[in-house]
C-alpha cells in the first residue's frame, strides 16, 4: 500500500508508509484530502534532478560561505570543502555535482529572471519545487537548467512557473570564429570559464501551469 500525494505546484509523489496493513489502510482512511507531512530524505533524486521543496531559502546569507577545491588524487577527481578555519570539512568525489552546481551559478549570474525567482524564495515569496538540468533534451552543446517554483503573492490557485535558461557551450562556435571573427569576439566577451566548461546564456525561457 503506497500514499500518492499532490503537492502545492500540482506535481503527484509517492508516499511510501510505515506498519502493518492495518495501519497503513488507516492512515490513508484518516489523512484523505488532509495536509501530510512528507519525509524528502535526499536533495539529489538522480540524473541532473535536484528536489527543492525542503531547502529553506531564508537561511542563504552572502556573508557566510566556504571554500570548495577541486583536485584529483591518484588520478582520480576529487573536491573537498573547507571550513572557517580552512581546514577540511567534508570530501566528496562526485564530480557531476560539482558540475551541476557551476552550472547553476552561471544560470543565477546571467539570467536576470532566474536570479529574481530565486530572491523570491529567499524572501518568502515563493515556494521552490524542483531544480533539473537538462542536457539528453536539447541540441548538442547545450544545456537546459530548469527551476519549478510557485509564487505566494497573487496566485490564489498555487500556479506552477517553470523557467529555463539555456546555455551554450564555446566548442559550438569554431566556426563562427573563422567566418565571423568580430561576432565570435563579441559572444567571447559574455563567456564565464569554469570546472563545467565555457559557456554563455542562450535563451531564457518562460512558462505556466495552466492546469484547472
Amino acid at each position: 500500500v503506497i500514499g500518492i500525494c499532490k503537492d502545492f505546484g500540482g506535481n503527484y509523489t509517492y508516499l511510501k508508509l510505515q506498519g502493518s496493513l492495518d495501519d497503513k489502510l488507516k492512515y490513508l482512511q484518516s489523512h484523505i484530502s488532509k495536509d501530510v507531512g512528507v519525509l524528502l530524505r535526499k536533495a539529489y533524486i538522480g540524473d541532473g534532478l535536484f528536489e527543492m521543496r525542503g531547502f529553506d531559502f531564508t537561511t542563504f546569507d552572502p556573508g557566510r560561505y566556504r571554500r570548495l577545491i577541486a583536485y584529483q588524487h591518484n588520478g582520480k577527481p576529487k573536491c573537498c570543502v573547507l571550513n572557517s578555519k580552512n581546514t577540511v570539512e567534508y570530501t566528496f568525489s562526485d564530480v557531476h555535482a560539482l558540475k551541476y552546481m557551476l552550472l547553476l551559478e552561471q544560470a543565477l549570474k546571467d539570467d536576470l529572471r532566474f536570479r529574481e525567482a530565486f530572491y523570491s524564495c529567499i524572501q518568502r515569496q515563493a515556494k521552490p519545487l524542483k531544480l533539473y538540468l537538462i542536457k539528453s533534451a536539447l541540441n548538442y552543446l547545450q544545456i537546459g537548467i530548469s527551476f519549478n517554483y510557485v509564487p505566494q503573492a497573487d496566485n490564489p490557485t498555487n500556479k506552477m512557473i517553470t523557467l529555463i535558461s539555456i546555455l551554450h557551450d564555446l566548442r559550438a562556435l569554431e566556426l563562427l570564429r573563422k567566418n565571423l571573427p568580430q561576432v565570435y569576439g563579441e559572444i567571447t566577451k559574455r563567456i564565464h570559464t569554469s570546472e563545467a566548461g565555457s559557456f554563455y546564456l542562450l535563451d531564457s525561457i518562460e512558462g505556466f501551469n495552466h492546469d484547472e
